[in-house]
């Protein structure tokens, strides 16, 4: 199976321990909302996965990308968010010459 944001919600749901039913109202979603996530194709909103993101305390960085990130790493990209374009390229021409 791909691995993509739906297995790794579906990965913690299962490490949880809790029923998914459990979850669901945990998460004040539909008693069936896990079960459903779980056995029917349907896409459910981005508000209602991070609801249950958070639930799980899954980090949203690892639950679409797959990839845990420090909280200085989620700092960091909230510093280079705010930067006017000029300086996050800049900041990147300068990054990458000093991987080299």
């Amino acid at each position: 199976m791909e691995e993509n944001w739906k297995t790794r919600l579906l990965q913690a749901i299962d490490s949880d321990g809790r029923s998914d039913r459990a979850i669901s109202t945990a998460a004040n979603l539909g008693v069936n909302f896990v079960n459903e996530l779980r056995n029917t194709a349907k896409e459910p909103s981005v508000e209602k996965i991070l609801r249950l993101a958070a639930e799980l305390n899954l980090s949203v960085t690892y639950l679409f990308l797959g990839r845990d990130l420090s909280r200085d790493d989620e700092d960091l990209l909230l510093v280079l968010q705010s930067l006017p374009a000029s300086a996050k390229e800049g900041l990147l021409a300068a990054l990458r010459a000093s991987k080299k």
